[in-house]
């Protein structure tokens, strides 16, 4: 597996677990059938385009917000392939996008570990591990 998409299924895993999402979860508001998300993380199922936007729009995600999770900043240097690119099309590749990723704000630090507490809370209220 190349190593961008080991990167982008740590991004897609990274960021259900912090919203607060399961494989199951995901698996239901697709339509797919139990194990298949579990596949499609671990590799065993080949990630394709679709399935990064798929999963983003299900946790609430713009396509491109997931992918700027994933990757942040803008390379530097640009590829030479890049720089070629702008020249020709006269703009910036990503100008409109900052080179740092935002910190996130104290509601959503404070959502994500309400959530992180709530489910491990819940489980051991129930007696499970």
């Amino acid at each position: 597996m190349a190593p961008e998409t080991e990167h982008m299924l740590t991004a897609l895993k990274t960021s259900m677990r912090i919203l607060g999402w399961n494989n199951r979860d995901v698996e239901r508001a697709l339509g797919v059938s139990q194990s298949y998300v579990s596949r499609l993380l671990t590799g065993r199922l080949e990630l394709r385009f679709q399935h990064v936007v798929d999963i983003a729009r299900v946790l609430g995600l713009a396509p491109e917000e997931m992918i700027y999770f994933a990757y942040p900043a803008l390379r530097k240097p640009p590829t030479e392939a890049a720089q070629r690119l702008r020249s020709l099309v006269g703009q910036s590749i990503g100008a409109s996008l900052p080179l740092a990723p935002a910190p996130p704000s104290p509601a959503d630090l404070e959502s994500a570990a309400s959530n992180v507490l709530r489910r491990l809370f819940g489980r051991v209220a129930q007696g499970l591990p």
